[in-house]
């Protein structure tokens, strides 16, 4: 019986402390995840109103244009059947030319000759650009000296030019000016522009026999749907579309945006800020207001090293026995700038490492949580260890950054009382 007895004793221990074993495993994986579960998954981004000034814009817009010409000119040394050669164009920005497609005009025609209108190198003076209410208007004025009409005048019995005082009908063009209307618009993040809008302006004084004798060719130059207004008005409204003047006229506007969301940031980024910006920035909203504009914009949490910081890392009981193998408890606190995230574990006085957990915090949020250790000594003697606290995380360049805790020294001693492990673990 007693050995029966003594057997029941050793087989109830040993399931005792198996249990209690178990509790402990459970306990030491209720606290791990007790990293994981800070927070919820909210966004990483920061919003931000900027304001910007309308000048900017065109002021921006004036310097771009610097260098930007149009030529309107048809006439040109006599080919052997009549004076035409399209030399129109639009040379842009970027030294880009583009042509203008001015056919021939309509034909004025006698008994004995026939007569054509030319557009005579009528070519731009200034080109501008103003606020005008929610838009921007962009002048194209052409000068007015000498005769941008001329007619040129063929004999049909020998096919050859007129003689010289039939040559010498011209008129001039005056108050000549191309306006286009153009309207920023939130794009792919970044600001853009609408497709222009675009006139033909001008006022023609031909000469009194021009009047009165050549009106179809009169018409053909002052018509509204004419070639001339037609093909300055195509040409002027495509050049303007293209993808590098809409980032030419945008240029100054989106780098001022980047540039006051970069100099937010220099307190957190330092030299950094700029870069970050222009990888990361997205245009979210353009509002207009009066003078200028009220651009939102969002990028990604500022995240830098400093952005974590360790409160404190300690054993919750530093000195105490407990049943091997069994597990060592800490309590952490950490405080999180931003909503982040990364992994979590321990480095060991034995060189050991405890698996990597993860862990979020939430944006200005300062969390307590629990994390343990194995500790399995079995001599039933006092000893010493410390354990410190690692934990990782993603900067705002996409480094990944580790932090570590001071050391949290402990002792502890095996002890065979399953009793008192249960009361210390729970």
């Amino acid at each position: 019986m007693k050995q029966i007895l003594n057997s029941q004793n050793s087989s109830a221990s040993v399931n005792q402390k198996s249990q209690v074993r178990d509790i402990a495993s459970k306990v030491a994986i209720f606290i791990s995840a007790g990293m994981i579960l800070l927070t919820g998954n909210a966004a990483k981004a920061e919003t931000i109103d900027i304001p910007v000034p309308k000048s900017v814009v065109t002021t921006g817009i004036n310097a771009y244009l610097q260098g930007m010409e149009v030529n309107l000119d048809t006439w040109d040394k006599w080919n052997g059947k009549d004076w035409y050669k399209n030399n129109s164009y639009i040379l842009m920005p970027n030294g880009k030319k583009e042509p203008i497609n001015i056919p021939k005009s309509a034909t004025l025609q006698t008994t004995l000759r026939r007569y054509n209108g030319y557009v005579n190198d009528m070519r731009s003076q200034t080109i501008s650009v103003k606020q005008d209410g929610k838009k921007f208007k962009l002048n194209v004025f052409f000068e007015s000296a000498g005769d941008e009409l001329k007619i040129g005048c063929i004999n049909r019995r020998k096919d050859k030019p007129c003689v010289a005082h039939l040559l010498k009908h011209t008129g001039q063009v005056n108050n000549a000016q191309v306006t286009a209307w153009l309207e920023p618009v939130l794009s792919r993040g970044k600001i853009s522009f609408k497709q222009p809008q675009v006139k033909f302006d001008f006022d023609l004084k031909p000469d009194s026999w021009i009047a009165n004798k050549a009106k179809n060719i009169v018409d053909w130059f002052i018509d509204t749907d004419g070639y001339i207004k037609k093909g300055l008005t195509t040409e002027f409204t495509k050049a303007l579309k293209e993808k590098q003047t809409i980032e030419g006229f945008s240029k100054d506007l989106n780098e001022e945006i980047i540039n006051r969301a970069a100099d937010k940031l220099k307190g957190t980024l330092g030299n950094n800020a700029a870069s970050f910006i222009k990888q990361n920035l997205k245009i979210t909203n353009l509002k207009d207001a009066g003078n200028k504009y009220i651009i939102t914009v969002n990028y990604p949490d500022p995240v830098t090293k400093k952005s974590l910081q360790i409160k404190s890392f300690n054993a919750v009981k530093p000195n105490g026995s407990m049943v091997c193998p069994g597990n060592i408890k800490f309590k952490a606190t950490i405080k999180t700038d931003y909503k982040m995230s990364g992994q979590v574990w321990l480095e060991n006085n034995d060189g050991s490492k405890t698996k990597k957990l993860n862990w979020s915090n939430g944006k200005n949020q300062t969390t307590t949580s629990n994390i343990s250790r194995s500790w399995d000594k079995k001599d039933f003697k006092s000893h010493q260890g410390w354990s410190r606290m690692a934990i990782s995380f993603k900067d705002a360049f996409g480094v990944t950054r580790t932090k570590k805790s001071a050391i949290a020294n402990f002792q502890r001693t095996c002890s065979k009382s399953a009793t008192d492990d249960l009361k210390l673990s729970l």
